[in-house]
Order: C-alpha cells, then sequence, then structure tokens
C-alpha cells in the first residue's frame, strides 16, 4: 500500500515493536482484511497526513496490529457501527465513491474467525486507529 499512500501524498510507516512470536493466521485473509483497513485510512487521511501500521506482542498472548491515521475521524455514534455489512458514516456518500460498504465487515469477520477482536477509536478531525487482536492460539481459520 506505500504506493497508494504515496500517489495520495499520505506518509506510511510500519514500527514492529521487539519480535512478536508466531501467530497462527490464514495469511491471505489476514492481508485482505489488513488492505481494507489500509484502504480505508489511505482514503480519509487528507494529503500530507500519516498512516503508521504498529505491530506489538500482547505479553505472550497474542499479537496485535494497530492502523493510526491522521484523517477526518469518525463521529462517536457511528464507531458501533461501522463492523455492519454495507453501513456508511457518511450516507452522502454512494458505491461509486465509497465501496460496496462491506470492507470492514469483511475485518471483523475475518479477524473474529481467528478467536480475536477488532475495535476502533477516532476523534472527528484528528483520525482513528483500527486495531486487530490476534491469540497466540486461535482456531482454526474458517
Amino acid at each position: 500500500m506505500q504506493v497508494q499512500a504515496a500517489r495520495a501524498g499520505i506518509d506510511l510507516s510500519v514500527d514492529v515493536q521487539g519480535s512478536p512470536a508466531p501467530v497462527p493466521l490464514d495469511g491471505p485473509r489476514v492481508e485482505r482484511a489488513l488492505g481494507n483497513v489500509l484502504r480505508n485510512a489511505i482514503e480519509h487521511t487528507p494529503r500530507g497526513g500519516h498512516i503508521v501500521i504498529e505491530v506489538v506482542e500482547a505479553a505472550g498472548e497474542g499479537a496485535t496490529v494497530r492502523v493510526r491515521d491522521t484523517g477526518e475521524g469518525i463521529r462517536e455514534a457511528d464507531l458501533p457501527r461501522i463492523w455492519e455489512r454495507f453501513y456508511r458514516a457518511d450516507p452522502a456518500r454512494s458505491r461509486a465513491d465509497g465501496g460496496a460498504g462491506i470492507g470492514l465487515a469483511v475485518v471483523a469477520a475475518v479477524v473474529e474467525s481467528h478467536g480475536g477482536e477488532v475495535t476502533a477509536r477516532s476523534r472527528l478531525g484528528e483520525g482513528t486507529e483500527v486495531a486487530l487482536r490476534f491469540p497466540m492460539t486461535s482456531p482454526a481459520p474458517r
């Protein structure tokens, strides 16, 4: 996603803290989920903004991937619903300029199929952080 971020004039960096232990994952599905989060971050971060991907070990319990951006943010009232299929925080957005509205639902489904959880926090005008938590021992991904 470095190329897409660079085209949008956004700085994208990765910070891996320590040496997180291996976590059993379905690589292609997790890659798709992370791609969905990053595409949203790029789409909603203005030129000159920043996106940081941070990978941290959760005290021997698994790993967390956080994506933080300096984008437009999400209204607090919309945060609980962003994981729903076809939900759009901005009803004025159409499929043509905002996708199908299933990207974050896919993210939640992928993370949950690994026995993990996904969360988001945001402040309007300041940005959003999405965290994907994967346990050390996860069920066989579905």
